[in-house]
């Protein structure tokens, strides 16, 4: 009994000759009748998907290079300066952190709380349409506020009740 050698287990399948083929050889867009490699149907992908009818999100720009929503302000060669990708952080909106800080010390000096609602409030109108991180420290913000609101109105009405 012969042994048979290791097939790769990712080759197409044989034909009836016994050739194989490359299932990648001819790639065919969809809403094209013409054969191109993936490469090539990738780099007239916005035009070729606007005939089809798909909605893009994204533009091309002057020199032609295209642009996702939300990459516009993205260093490039930052992203791309090392080995692998280093995805690039979103800015940050610059009422969250403030307002979690005033929000914490308005526990003890009750006009900083209204301060930092205001501030989480501003950071949740900011961080809105997903593109500026900072989200969720602006809901922490509002919420040690409105929670320490209404411990402060709790101990003035005990305050009150206690003097009468």
């Amino acid at each position: 009994m012969g042994t048979h050698p290791p097939q790769e287990p990712y080759a197409s399948a044989p034909l009836a000759g016994g050739d194989r083929v490359d299932p990648y050889a001819g790639f065919s867009p969809v809403g094209s009748d013409r054969t191109t490699t993936v490469g090539e149907s990738y780099q007239g992908g916005l035009e070729d998907a606007a005939r089809a009818g798909v909605q893009v999100l994204g533009r091309r720009r002057e020199d032609g290079t295209f642009v996702f929503p939300g990459t516009e302000s993205i260093n490039r060669s930052r992203v791309f300066s090392g080995p692998g990708y280093l995805a690039p952080r979103p800015p940050q909106t610059r009422w969250a952190v403030p307002g979690v800080w005033i929000s914490a010390i308005g526990l003890v000096v009750f006009p900083l709380l209204l301060v930092g609602i205001v501030f989480g409030a501003l950071g949740l109108q900011e961080t809105r349409e997903g593109t500026i991180a900072g989200r969720g420290a602006s809901r922490t913000a509002v919420t040690i506020g409105a929670m320490g609101a209404v411990l402060w109105l709790m101990f003035w009405i005990a305050w009150q009740l206690t003097r009468s």
